[in-house]
């Protein structure tokens, strides 16, 4: 898990699950986002054949992530950006 310096408990929520890494992702390069950043920082350190970047307020439902590497083994895809169905409460203004 990538800390992008959020003001949220996220980081300290995650360090209650046994097994779980937290990283601080470095300083923001000019143009980047935290999440690019957070992704960035994810990557460098990832060992895996495959890799999996989500949100941590993200509930993925039972067969999402094998349906997601089916469909890029189908298609022979390096990469997917994949994203089945969202629900999204409340409203935000992005500022």
């Amino acid at each position: 898990m990538v800390d992008d310096h959020s003001n949220d408990r996220t980081a300290a929520i995650a360090l209650g699950f046994a097994g779980v890494t937290v990283l601080e992702a470095g300083m923001l390069e000019e143009g980047w986002t935290g999440k690019n950043n957070a992704i960035w920082t994810a990557a460098r350190r990832a060992r895996g054949r495959w890799l999996l970047f989500t949100d941590a307020d993200t509930i993925h439902e039972p067969g999402n992530l094998h349906r997601a590497m089916h469909e890029a083994e189908r298609h022979k895809v390096g990469m997917l950006s994949y994203s089945p169905r969202q629900m999204v409460s409340g409203f935000c203004s992005g500022r």
